[in-house]
């Protein structure tokens, strides 16, 4: 007989069928950064520099600590990927003189001359797959990954 998990009160979901929920999910994350990679590339960054540049570019001089809630990696990650941003001139870090254990990061006049030639938010991932669901099916999907992420995020 197959393991069955608890999805709600009344309904069993197979471990096959989450098997499958868990593969399509990693593969549609590989397909989008693939995407992500290709428009980024042109420019010498990464997607994850991208993105960076993208918060910096709405709020500049974030503390660290606030673009690791932004991008999904660990703090180890996040201090090369914005070491390399550093080494190429588009970010510059510096300790924040109020609370010393707090690492600020801002643009540069490079970053924001690279933002300048970067395509729009919207030609980098507005052919994203979720654009092209409908509207009320795009809005349940949201709301069932937010709540498939905190009950990952909690065990």
């Amino acid at each position: 007989m197959k393991k069955k998990h608890l999805i709600s009160k009344t309904t069993l979901l197979s471990n096959d069928e989450a098997l499958r929920i868990d593969s399509l999910i990693m593969w549609m994350e590989k397909l989008i950064y693939k995407r992500w990679e290709e428009k980024t590339a042109k420019h010498n960054l990464t997607p994850p520099q991208n993105k960076i540049l993208r918060l910096l570019q709405k709020e500049d001089n974030v503390p660290f600590y606030k673009l690791k809630e932004h991008l999904s990696c660990t703090k180890s990650n996040l201090t090369g990927i914005v070491d390399g941003m550093v080494k190429k001139g588009l970010v510059g870090r510096k300790v924040d003189p109020k609370i010393r254990r707090i690492v600020r990061v801002r643009l540069t006049d490079k970053g924001r001359g690279i933002l300048k030639k970067l395509p729009s938010w919207n030609r980098i991932y507005g052919n994203s797959p979720a654009t092209q669901l409908p509207v009320k099916d795009a809005k349940k999907l949201l709301a069932l990954l937010e709540e498939m992420y905190k009950i990952a995020k909690e065990k």
